[in-house]
């Protein structure tokens, strides 16, 4: 998934949990002006890493994920952004630059995903002092 369709799903699933029935309003929510999320929406500008922060709160998504895969947007091609994939594949994103999946069917998909979610765990790799500790984290 390319940036726009993911920052698109993101901005649409946080009017969703919310049940805010404009940009407008979404942008009242996360404290910025319909222009900012017009501009986001279309491409024109990236979101900065606070603006970022609060969609992903808004969202219902994991704040680190967003900020990382804001930041690979960004980097031009070269180290950085083979540090920013590399670092949503430890993360457990696997090749993850497009793996938001929402259920557009529905007419309030962050009801749609929360359904699908309740019995999949996620399974995460943490390094620990002498080892690897796996840690399974329920997706409810």
């Amino acid at each position: 998934m390319r940036y726009l369709e993911w920052i698109n799903a993101t901005l649409d699933n946080a009017k969703a949990r919310h049940d805010l029935p404009s940009d407008r309003q979404l942008a009242l929510k996360l404290q910025l002006t319909p222009t900012t999320i017009s501009q986001i929406r279309r491409g024109k500008v990236l979101p900065g890493d606070d603006s970022m922060a609060s969609i992903a709160d808004v969202a219902g998504l994991d704040r680190g994920e967003c900020l990382i895969r804001l930041n690979y947007w960004r980097a031009v091609n070269g180290p950085a952004k083979r540090t920013y994939r590399n670092l949503l594949k430890k993360m457990g994103y696997a090749a993850s630059i497009g793996a938001v999946v929402l259920p557009m069917q529905f007419s309030k998909p962050a009801q749609a995903v929360q359904s699908e979610v309740t019995n999949i765990y996620i399974m995460r790799r943490r390094r620990i002092a002498g080892g690897l500790q796996i840690r399974k984290d329920s997706g409810s």
